[in-house]
């Protein structure tokens, strides 16, 4: 009888971006360690042919190489994030495929490798801490995408000995032709449509969560915290945490899901955490405070997206 009236377990997701070749498991065990025991469960969004970039979070100084190397090639880290996802504190899911940028030039026609040599070739220094960028699948057409996605996905699930079924978008920006790439690969999306900026195909399915999220965000003033279902795959939002999100924003963030028993996928950059004390910091004390919460289940983020 008890069970009938038993409050239901609100799941909670970490989603931790930008591991590649060039990660270096330490890095990440600084973030996590002390943290695992708790039960946590962290969804590491990997790229799996990443270019090498530079001063990463430091804009008008981030730029970027053009040499690919696969995730698999570093055994230190497969070997790491095979122990994590054996014990089940971990899953593996898709961030794009090289993760390169590019950027425009006023008064140049097409785009530019985000490298040393284009920034300094193509922009005045008033105009580098400008700079706007155009993430991955934002300038890759969609037959190259489709492609990639493919590629890429089948590297993750060869490498890890694991299915993958998320796709992360590289700088949480797509195009409508983005979108049909990834979801004709079979992934669901972590990240939703902005209303202001309607890039999905238009039928049933897209009109309708276009209108859940504009009246979310007029009645409560926040994003639709559930899954939306767009036919050929689903999307959910995640709750980022940058350099000037507070603990305070979490917190009511986390509140207004857990009174909805909607989930919560928290966004994270390892390496961000690992050189900003302050936002490590924040991070940390934001679980704490989602430990003092009984009903809460800890999952990959795979599982949240339903059957």
């Amino acid at each position: 009888m008890s069970n009938l009236f038993k409050i239901p377990e609100m799941n909670f997701a970490i989603r931790d971006d930008d591991i590649s070749y060039w990660t270096n498991p330490s890095d990440v065990e600084s973030v996590y360690s002390g943290i695992w025991e708790k039960g946590v469960v962290v969804s590491f969004s990997v790229i799996p042919f990443a270019v090498r970039s530079f001063y990463l979070g430091e804009r008008g100084k981030f730029y970027q190489d053009e040499t690919l190397r696969a995730a698999g090639e570093n055994g230190e880290l497969v070997e790491y994030l095979r122990g994590k996802t054996a014990k089940g504190s971990a899953s593996i899911i898709l961030h794009g495929y090289s993760h390169q940028y590019k950027f425009a030039a006023a008064g140049k026609p097409g785009y530019f490798s985000l490298t040393k040599d284009n920034i300094e070739k193509h922009l005045k220094p008033m105009q580098v801490g400008k700079i706007i960028y155009l993430s991955e699948y934002r300038w890759k057409p969609y037959e190259q995408l489709k492609n990639e996605t493919a590629k890429g996905k089948k590297h993750l699930e060869d490498t890890f000995g694991r299915k993958v079924d998320v796709f992360v978008p590289p700088g949480n920006d797509i195009s409508r032709g983005g979108i049909k790439a990834v979801s004709e690969c079979g992934l669901n999306v972590s990240g939703t449509m902005r209303i202001m900026k309607f890039n999905r195909k238009i039928d049933f399915y897209s009109m309708r969560n276009c209108a859940l999220k504009l009246f979310w965000r007029l009645s409560c003033n926040r994003v639709y915290p559930c899954v939306m279902d767009y036919g050929s795959h689903r999307e959910l939002c995640a709750y980022g945490l940058a350099k000037k999100t507070t603990l305070d924003e979490l917190k009511k963030s986390f509140l207004f899901c857990f009174k909805k028993n909607a989930p919560f996928v928290l966004a994270v950059h390892h390496w961000e955490l690992a050189k900003n004390p302050p936002m490590l910091e924040v991070f940390k004390r934001f679980l704490d405070f989602v430990f003092t919460f009984r009903d809460i289940s800890f999952k990959d983020l795979e599982s949240l997206y339903g059957g």
